[in-house]
């Protein structure tokens, strides 16, 4: 009949708290100092050079990592000027075996006392590394020119006192429109050369477009497209090598960090030790409560009789019967009335030790007439029993046993009286 009600093992660990109190001291204690002596343990010399070289490996871990980080880094790097010049630039656009060409030739006729040769470098100097395709980029209306993309597709040479400038496009109408544009920027160039170099006059031979192939043209773009392929798989044998590298040091940290690497702080472990073992002490008490009321055979209180389902007609406490629970005279005739017998047919029958229980049971003689004994003839006469129990003394044994006896003698059982 017995069952684990936890607000009885609560109730009784509330009555027993300095007992609760000075576990959870003690154990607060043992794990405080425990954590303090930790804290405040010197190193030895041994442990020392273990340290060392543990912090060694993770530092050259550390560096391999950083060193691919770097590596990935510039890879990525790599990998958008390549991606971006492959996507945009006009000469990849251009197609090797059929692309258009304009073409312009000059010839220098110079004036007495000016040297051709420096008129003619004047002009590389500025298609190679002046403003000439800013100039012309700015100048001609087509999608994607810029200066950055426009310098691998021209070309300027000399052959005796002729200027030679080309620039290829992937059709006619966009060679048409630079060879426009390359005209005026070379024309407009001319003042500035004369006033440095002395006076000349340029002037134009031929102009064209054409149309070329070029098997070197192909070989360049496919390299473009192959350096594109190598920087992504070196992106991803970074990106391995990194995820491995990262993997080896967590499973070397695993298996080599060495205990208690450097004392802690003493206050902080103290604290942390204390606070730690009040909780465990805590847990023992609690479990030491739950283990008592397991064990013991004792009744704890009233509801472990509901729990048994037999009805608890009034519950005693400290000396006093609980508000609303005593029996009166009247409530005991209705009782009597509704199971078809007289008052004084019912007996009040003591279970266990009757020491504790003898106030109880001569208050309810007195107030209502309700006798007691705790002889099994009598009560088998009468054919009716109220239970008289006092809890931490009645066992949960000896209950069961007066229910099996009570059963085997026809003795209806109306409920119990409980005294705690």
């Amino acid at each position: 009949m017995k069952n684990v009600n936890l607000k009885v093992v609560l109730s009784g660990y509330i009555k027993y708290w300095y007992l609760a109190v000075l576990t959870v001291i003690i154990c607060a204690g043992i794990f405080a100092y425990n954590g303090y002596s930790k804290a405040t343990k010197e190193i030895s010399d041994e442990k020392k050079e273990e340290i060392a070289e543990y912090e060694k490996a993770l530092a050259d871990y550390d560096e391999a990592i950083e060193n691919v980080v770097q590596l990935r880094a510039e890879g990525e790097a790599q990998i958008k000027e390549q991606q971006e010049y492959n996507d945009n630039s006009i000469y990849m656009k251009l197609n090797p075996n059929d692309y258009a060409v304009a073409s312009l030739q000059y010839t220098v006729v110079p004036e007495e006392g000016t040297d051709i040769g420096r008129v003619l470098s004047a002009y590389v100097q500025y298609i190679n590394t002046g403003s000439f395709y800013t100039g012309i980029a700015s100048m001609t209306q087509v999608q994607g020119l810029t200066e950055a993309y426009l310098k691998e597709l021209g070309w300027v040479g000399t052959n005796g006192n002729i200027l030679i400038v080309t620039i290829m496009m992937p059709d006619d109408e966009g060679a048409n429109a630079v060879l426009k544009s390359a005209k005026m920027a070379i024309g407009s160039r001319h003042d500035a050369i004369a006033i440095v170099q002395g006076g000349f006059e340029l002037e134009l031979l031929e102009e064209s477009v054409y149309h070329s192939s070029s098997l070197d043209m192909l070989n360049r773009q496919m390299g473009a497209v192959n350096n594109l392929k190598g920087y992504l798989n070196a992106a991803a044998d970074y990106e391995t090598k990194e995820v491995n590298t990262r993997a080896s040091k967590d499973s070397y940290i695993e298996k080599n960090e060495p205990e208690n690497m450097e004392p802690g702080n003493p206050r902080k472990e103290l604290v942390k030790g204390g606070i730690l073992g009040a909780v465990i002490g805590f847990v023992i008490s609690f479990a030491i409560a739950v283990l008592l009321y397991i064990m013991s055979d004792k009744l704890k209180s009233y509801e472990d009789m509901l729990f048994a389902n037999i009805a608890v007609i009034a519950r005693r406490r400290k000396g006093k019967f609980v508000k609303d629970t005593g029996v009166t005279k009247e409530e005991l005739a209705i009782m009597a009335k509704s199971r078809g017998v007289e008052t004084d047919g019912v007996l009040l029958y003591p279970v266990g030790d009757i020491s504790g229980m003898k106030e109880a049971a001569d208050e309810l003689e007195k107030s209502c007439e309700l006798v007691s004994s705790d002889s099994l003839t009598q009560v088998a006469d009468k054919g009716n029993a109220i239970l008289l129990v006092w809890c931490g003394h009645t066992t949960y044994g000896q209950i069961e046993e007066a229910r099996r006896v009570l059963e085997q003698l026809k003795v209806d059982v109306w409920g119990c009286v409980v005294v705690e």
